[in-house]
């Protein structure tokens, strides 16, 4: 549990640092906002194809309409490397697609 919460943390950092938009939670699970149907499904293509990275869009009816994002599920088992690397083919996706992106902005959610 104690390497789960430090691997999510430090995705979090690393999203922070790229100004990426999340769900600010406590949980192992982080939650890239990305608020269009079909950017989501683009993100997480581009993820997979080009980076064999594999982050789940998520869309209505699980989330409301203009909420979608991309559900990151962090294990102890991933390395500093791996999550630094997860972190990086997102913002060159990212980039390459002109998402928005944040300063600082965290969304917090109650638990």
């Amino acid at each position: 549990r104690i390497r789960i919460r430090e691997n999510a943390a430090l995705i979090r950092q690393n999203l922070d640092s790229l100004a990426i938009p999340y769900l600010d939670t406590n949980s192992h699970i982080i939650a890239v906002l990305i608020n269009d149907p079909f950017l989501c499904k683009k993100v997480s293509k581009d993820l997979i194809e080009d980076h064999g990275i594999y982050a789940q869009p998520i869309f209505f009816p699980t989330v409301p309409k203009g909420l979608e994002r991309l559900r990151i599920t962090v294990t102890p088992k991933h390395r500093k490397e791996h999550i630094e690397n997860m972190v990086s083919c997102l913002d060159k996706v990212w980039t390459k697609l002109s998402l928005p992106r944040r300063n600082s902005l965290k969304i917090k959610m109650s638990s």
